[in-house]
């Protein structure tokens, strides 16, 4: 297993990411990173994770220098993701590491011609993005997969759990509710992960 003297969860919601992440690797300092102090006292559970009530987009005014941050579905939050990943190359350390995965271009197309959704980027706006923020790719790839619900509605819910209730410019209006269920008629949702692993110069 890898060994990291501080590494840190940016976006870490509940915990229970963070603390998955922390059985993988070797850490003396973990920090749990979250904006929203509801779902980050829930990571105070575990006890080898330190919460830290943060916009990862404020990271480097902790004064801590990282050899890991890694974020899991969270950084699709952000409204300029170009100076969110250059935010984070100043939190990290010489050779420090970012891993992360973030919704790509595809993403809900089940109700992406009835609702206003996030503007996904494609895998290589991504790329492109690291790169101007100094980083060195060394992984980038993109994987689907499909989630199945009872039901609608429960589609629905369960975007909430990955932030896409967050539109920071709607290019399409959307339904009102019973004619967005009355339209959708559908119990599952496409999801086009990409997963990226970078490291500063």
């Amino acid at each position: 297993r890898r060994h990291f003297h501080f590494a840190a969860d940016a976006g870490c919601g509940t915990g229970h990411i963070t603390n998955v992440l922390y059985k993988e690797i070797v850490c003396q300092n973990l920090y749990a990173i979250d904006h929203a102090e509801e779902m980050l006292h829930q990571s105070k559970q575990f006890p080898h994770i330190i919460p830290i009530h943060c916009d990862f987009n404020r990271l480097h005014e902790l004064d801590i220098s990282f050899d890991l941050i890694f974020s899991n579905l969270a950084l699709h939050w952000s409204s300029d993701l170009k100076q969110t990943l250059m935010t984070l190359q100043q939190s990290l350390n010489h050779n420090g590491m970012l891993a992360f995965t973030i919704p790509l271009d595809g993403t809900f197309r089940e109700i992406s011609s009835h609702c206003a959704t996030h503007n996904f980027k494609i895998n290589e706006e991504i790329n492109n993005l690291l790169n101007n923020a100094s980083f060195t790719v060394l992984h980038c790839s993109n994987h689907t997969f499909t989630d199945t619900f009872p039901d609608t509605l429960s589609a629905l819910r369960s975007l909430k759990r990955t932030g896409t209730t967050f539109v920071p410019v709607r290019t399409r209006k959307s339904l009102p509710g019973k004619s967005l269920l009355t339209a959708l008629k559908t119990n599952y949702l496409t999801y086009e992960l990409g997963f990226f692993i970078a490291r500063n110069p």
